[in-house]
């Protein structure tokens, strides 16, 4: 964080901790926060709690809703962006977000990339649109839908 104010650097880190005696949670998460805050740190700070879910105990349709959750910050963590607080890139996990991306002038404009679940279907028309903005598809990797393995 101090090397990014320093030279203007967009450097970012992942914190893996399995939180025993609650150290990420009471510890390590508050200490960021907090120098980020005395520092004056422009920058942003997620934390995520996980747990396995097997996916034989429910079923995965059953489930998708509830695992489509967290796709949305797995494709953050892998690629190094920010949907919530970065207009240049979008995500789609669903047919009906197709319509409103594109009918919204204003995020055509923004987005740069736009990452689209690998089941969400964009029409002719809608794929024209994006494609005039200039704008990259990429389609989210298989491994993220396990319903795809056999």
């Amino acid at each position: 964080m101090e090397l990014n104010e320093k030279d203007g650097g967009h450097r970012s880190f992942i914190l893996v901790n399995n939180n025993d005696e609650g150290i990420c949670e009471n510890v390590t998460y508050e200490r960021l926060k907090r120098v980020m805050k005395k520092e004056k740190y422009a920058a942003r700070l997620k934390y995520m709690k996980v747990e396995y879910v097997p996916i034989s105990e429910d079923g995965y349709w059953e489930r998708a809703e509830e695992l489509l959750k967290y796709i949305r910050e797995l494709v953050e963590l892998e690629n190094g962006i920010d949907f919530g607080h970065d207009p240049s890139v979008e995500i789609l996990l669903k047919d009906g977000e197709v319509a409103a991306f594109v009918g919204s002038k204003k995020r055509l404009a923004a987005c740069r990339t736009l990452y689209r679940g690998h089941n969400v279907l964009i029409g002719s028309k809608a794929m024209s649109e994006i494609t005039k903005h200039g704008i990259e598809v990429k389609t989210i990797p298989d491994y993220y839908f396990p319903e795809l393995e056999d």
